[in-house]
C-alpha cells in the first residue's frame, strides 16, 4: 500500500485504456460516494500495473546492463590473452631473429678468420707481413696533427712493446720519427695512445728529462742505438711519423627493437556518443487542481499524501535520471575500449606481419651468406694446404740461410779478431807492459782500441807507478779512470774505487760535465798532474797489458 501511496496522484496517459474519458465524464454524474470507491479501485489498478511494467522495464534494463558489461569483460579478457599471445610470438620471433643474426655474426666472423689467416699465410710466404701494418710519412708535423693523420687512415700512432719491433723500426727511419707515446694526460706519467701502460723502456741515458718543462711528447732518434733512443721533444716540433695499423674484425650491427614502445593511440572521450540511443522517461503528473476538481475539496489526509507523493516523485526522478546516465556513460565506454582492442589488434596484426618479413628475408640472406662461406672455405682450404707447402719449403732454405749465416759470422769474427791481433803486434810487444799511442781519440774510442788488444787503460794505484808513468809520458793522455757511471764517483775500469788521486790543484771540478781523467805532462809536479776533462776531447792514451 506504500508504494500505491507514493504513486497515487501519478496518471500516465500510456496507463489509460480507451473509454477513460467518458468514464470521467460519467463519474462526475454519479454520486460521491460511489465515484469515490469505484474510482479508487479502479486508479489503484492501474497504478498498480503501470508500476509492475516500469519496475520491469528497469529490471531487464539493468539485466542487459549487467550482462553487456559481463561480455565486455570477457571481449576485454580475451583481447588481453590474444595481446598477450602476440607478444610472446614476437619475442619468439624476436628470439629466432636474434639467434640468426648472431650465426649471420659467428658466419662473418669465421669468414674474417679464415680471410684473416689466408692473409696471414700469404704474408709469410712473401715475409714482409710487418711492413704492411706500418706507414712510414714523407712530410714533418706536430705529434698531435701526426697522430690525427694515422687516425684519418684507420690507425694510430706505432706503439712498441718488445725490443725487435724497436730494433726494426730504428732500421727503417733515417731521421728523428714520432712515436705514439707521450706524458700529455699526466705529467711524468708516460702513457701509450691506446691508453697501455710503458713496459719495455728504450731511452737515451739521461732520457726523459722534460726540458725547460715542456717536451711531453716522445721520438726515435735515428743516430743512437736502438735500443736506446728515445727522447723527449715538445708536442709542437715537426717530426717524421710511424703509423700502426690495428688489424679489425667485421660484426653484425645489432638491429632496432622489434616491438615498439610507443603508446597506444586513446579514443577521445565523447567522440561517439552521438551514435549512442537516448532513452527518455516520461513522468505524467496530475494536477492537484484536477483532481480536487475531480474528487472535491481536498482532504488533511489528501494533502499529507500529496506532499510525500511530490517528494517521492522527485526521488524517483532523480534514480532515473542517474540511472540514465550511468546507462550513457557504460554504453561510450564499451565503445571506447572497443575501439581500442580494435585499434590495438591491427597493430599488432602489422607489426607480426612485418617481423615475419624480416625474418624470411634474414633466412634467405643466411642462406647465401652459408652457401658463400662454403664456398670460400673450400677455396681458402686449398689455399691454405698451397701455402703450408710453400712455408715449410721458405722454412727449410730459411734454416739453411741461417747456418750459412752463422757460419759466416763466426768465420767474419775469426778473421776481424786475427786483424786486431796482428795490428796490435805492430805497435805492441807482448812483453811491454805500457802502450802509449802516437795518434788522439775519445775516452771511449781509447779504451776500445786497449780492449782490442787484449788490455785496458792504465790503472794507477801508487806513487811508484804514478812516477813511472811520469817519466815515460809526454803531452796529456788519457787513463782508465771516471765518473760516467755515477757522478762524483770516480771509479776504474776494472770497477774498482778510487783509493788514492793525484789531482792537479783544484780538481776534479767538473766544468762541463767533465766525467774523464787525463794524465798531464812532466812538467806538471809529478804527484799532481791529473786533470779530469770531458770524455769526448780527443787525447793520446795510454794502455796497460793485463797480462
Amino acid at each position: 500500500m506504500e508504494v500505491e501511496n507514493i504513486y497515487s496522484n501519478i496518471q500516465d496517459n500510456y496507463c489509460n485504456r480507451p473509454g477513460d474519458q467518458d468514464r470521467d465524464v460519467n463519474e462526475k454524474t454519479l454520486p460521491v460516494e460511489l465515484m469515490n470507491s469505484s474510482t479508487k479501485a479502479t486508479n489503484q489498478n492501474y497504478r498498480r500495473r503501470c508500476l509492475a511494467l516500469s519496475a520491469l522495464c528497469f529490471g531487464l534494463l539493468c539485466v542487459f546492463l549487467v550482462v553487456t558489461v559481463l561480455v565486455l569483460q570477457i571481449q576485454i579478457s580475451t583481447e588481453r590473452n590474444m595481446k598477450l599471445s602476440c607478444k610472446n610470438t614476437l619475442m619468439e620471433f624476436n628470439e629466432t631473429i636474434n639467434d640468426i643474426q648472431a650465426n649471420y655474426s659467428q658466419l662473418t666472423t669465421e669468414k674474417d678468420q679464415l680471410q684473416h689467416r689466408f692473409n696471414s699465410l700469404e704474408a709469410e710466404l712473401k715475409k714482409r707481413n710487418s711492413e704492411r701494418r706500418y706507414h712510414f710519412s714523407d712530410e714533418r708535423k706536430s705529434w698531435s696533427e701526426s697522430r690525427q693523420v694515422c687516425r684519418d687512415r684507420g690507425g694510430d700512432l706505432v706503439v712498441i712493446n718488445n725490443i725487435e719491433e724497436q730494433r726494426y723500426l730504428s732500421s727503417v727511419i733515417k731521421e728523428s720519427t714520432w712515436i705514439g707515446l707521450s706524458d700529455i694526460d699526466k705529467e711524468g706519467s708516460m702513457k701509450w695512445v691506446d691508453n697501455s701502460p710503458l713496459k719495455a723502456m728504450f731511452w737515451i741515458p739521461g732520457e726523459p728529462n722534460n726540458a725547460h718543462g715542456i717536451e711531453d711528447c716522445v721520438q726515435i732518434v735515428s743516430s743512437y742505438s736502438p735500443d736506446n733512443s728515445w727522447n723527449d721533444q715538445p708536442c709542437t716540433e715537426k717530426r717524421r711519423w710511424i703509423c700502426y695499423r690495428f688489424d679489425c674484425q667485421g660484426g653484425w650491427v645489432t638491429p632496432e627493437a622489434i616491438l615498439s614502445k610507443a603508446p597506444y593511440p586513446y579514443l577521445l572521450p565523447g567522440r561517439c556518443t552521438d551514435r549512442c540511443p537516448l532513452l527518455w522517461v516520461y513522468v505524467y503528473s496530475l494536477d492537484r487542481s484536477a483532481t480536487r476538481n475531480t474528487f472535491g475539496p481536498e482532504t488533511e489526509n489528501q494533502k499529507q499524501t500529496g506532499a510525500q507523493n511530490r517528494g517521492r516523485r522527485r526521488w524517483f526522478m532523480r534514480i532515473t535520471v542517474c540511472l540514465l546516465l550511468i546507462c550513457v556513460f557504460l554504453l561510450v565506454t564499451f565503445i571506447l575500449l572497443y575501439n581500442q582492442l580494435k585499434t590495438e589488434r591491427d597493430q599488432m596484426k602489422n607489426k607480426v606481419e612485418e617481423k615475419s618479413k624480416d625474418l624470411n628475408s634474414l633466412n634467405i640472406k643466411c642462406k647465401r651468406l652459408i652457401e658463400e662461406l662454403q664456398k670460400n672455405l673450400t677455396s681458402v682450404s686449398l689455399k691454405k694446404l698451397e701455402l703450408e707447402t710453400n712455408y715449410r719449403h721458405l722454412t727449410d732454405e730459411r734454416d739453411q740461410l741461417q747456418t750459412s749465416l752463422t757460419f759466416m759470422s763466426r768465420s767474419l769474427l775469426e778473421f776481424e779478431t786475427e786483424k786486431k791481433r796482428k795490428r796490435c803486434q805492430k805497435v805492441w810487444k807482448e812483453s811491454d807492459r805500457y802502450f802509449i799511442s802516437n795518434e788522439e781519440k775519445s775516452w771511449s774510442d781509447s779504451r776500445r782500441f786497449c780492449k782490442d788488444c787484449g788490455a785496458d787503460l792504465v790503472i794507477i794505484n801508487t806513487e811508484e807507478e804514478q812516477k813511472h808513468i811520469s817519466s815515460i809520458v809526454e803531452g796529456r793522455v788519457w787513463i782508465g779512470l771516471s765518473d760516467t757511471e755515477n757522478e762524483g764517483n770516480m771509479t776504474w775500469v776494472d770497477n774498482t774505487p778510487l783509493t788514492k788521486g793525484f789531482w792537479n790543484k783544484g780538481e776534479p771540478n767538473n766544468v762541463g760535465d767533465e766525467d774523464c781523467v787525463e794524465f798531464m805532462s812532466s812538467s806538471e809536479p809529478v804527484l799532481d798532474n791529473w786533470n779530469d776533462l770531458s770524455c769526448s776531447v780527443e787525447r793520446k792514451w795510454i794502455c796497460e797489458n793485463q797480462g
